[in-house]
């Protein structure tokens, strides 16, 4: 007797699982996916209004930069930083030796170029950047991006 009404409280309790599950599973709504649009649109928009991200014009930061050598020998050197942004252009300039020529390169949207330490010739630092152009240029491309989110959400 006990068997049964063990089997019987088992069965019952089955049974229950199985309706909870299925009523779950019957309530449960497909998500709706975002397109890559949807994303783009609702990023641009947490960053600002349209009318807001239009009205930004450019960007001019100064601070210090500090360059560490690890590959190809070891070094360490501080200097001064400028970088100036407008719209899909950027400019970074660095000083490292008072008096000497800044080490610069610029992005204009589509192609970066580089300063030359004397005409046709570069200096270390200025050959990394122009032979690592693409890696460069992308990093340029992302703070064009950063600059205008920094910009749309500033008071003003």
């Amino acid at each position: 007797m006990k068997s049964f009404l063990f089997n019987r409280t088992r069965s019952s309790l089955l049974v229950f699982m199985l309706a909870v599950v299925t009523v779950c599973l019957v309530q449960a709504k497909p998500d709706n996916k975002l397109t890559p649009t949807d994303i783009i649109a609702k990023h641009l928009e947490s960053i600002g209004s349209a009318e807001a991200r239009a009205r930004s014009h450019g960007t001019k930061i100064k601070g210090t930069c500090e360059l560490i050598v690890k590959q190809g020998g070891n070094g360490q050197s501080t200097g001064q930083v400028s970088m100036a942004s407008q719209g899909n252009q950027n400019l970074i300039s660095l000083i490292f030796d008072p008096g000497e020529p800044a080490t610069a390169f610029g992005f204009d949207g589509s192609k970066m170029s580089v300063t030359q330490f004397r005409p046709g010739r570069h200096n270390l630092l200025e050959q990394f950047f122009a032979e690592y152009g693409e890696i460069v240029r992308r990093l340029m491309a992302a703070n064009c991006t950063q600059s205008s989110i920094r910009r749309a959400r500033a008071p003003g």
